[in-house]
C-alpha cells in the first residue's frame, strides 16, 4: 500500500473517531446498510431469474400458472426490501449530514415552478 493511502485511511479514521459516537454510529450503518443493497440486490437477480425459469417450465406445460404467480410474488417482496433499504440509507444520509453540521435552509431551495421551468434558449451569437 502506498504511503499516502496508508497517511489519507489513517486521517479518515481519526476523522470517524472524532466524529464522536453518533457519528461514528451513522457512519458505521451506512457502511452496513450499503452492504445490505449489494446483497439484496443480489437477491432481486436472484427471483428474476428463478421467475424467468418458472415462465418457461409455464410454458412448456411442466408448472401449473400459480407457480409462475408465486414467482412474481417473491421478485416483488424482494424489490420492496429492496426499496425500504435504500430509504433507510438516504435517510440515514441525511443524519450524518446533519450530524457533521451540514444542512440546508428550505427557504432557499427553488419553488416547485422553478424546477420544472424550461431553461431559456442561449442568444444566438451573430457574426
Amino acid at each position: 500500500m502506498c504511503f499516502w493511502k496508508i497517511i489519507d485511511q489513517i486521517r479518515k479514521e481519526r476523522t470517524i473517531i472524532i466524529l464522536g459516537r453518533a457519528k461514528s454510529d451513522a457512519v458505521a450503518a451506512m457502511r452496513i446498510l450499503t452492504e445490505q443493497i449489494q446483497q439484496q440486490h443480489k437477491a432481486v437477480d436472484s427471483a428474476k431469474i428463478a421467475l424467468d425459469l418458472e415462465k418457461r417450465r409455464y410454458e412448456t406445460g411442466i408448472d401449473p400458472y400459480i407457480n409462475v404467480v408465486t414467482e412474481q410474488n417473491a421478485l416483488l417482496i424482494a424489490q420492496l426490501i429492496l426499496a425500504q433499504i435504500e430509504i433507510l440509507r438516504m435517510t440515514t444520509s441525511v443524519s450524518l449530514i446533519e450530524a457533521l453540521g451540514g444542512g440546508w435552509d428550505s427557504s432557499q431551495l427553488p419553488s416547485p415552478q422553478q424546477v420544472t421551468a424550461k431553461p431559456p434558449k442561449p442568444d444566438r451569437v451573430q457574426k
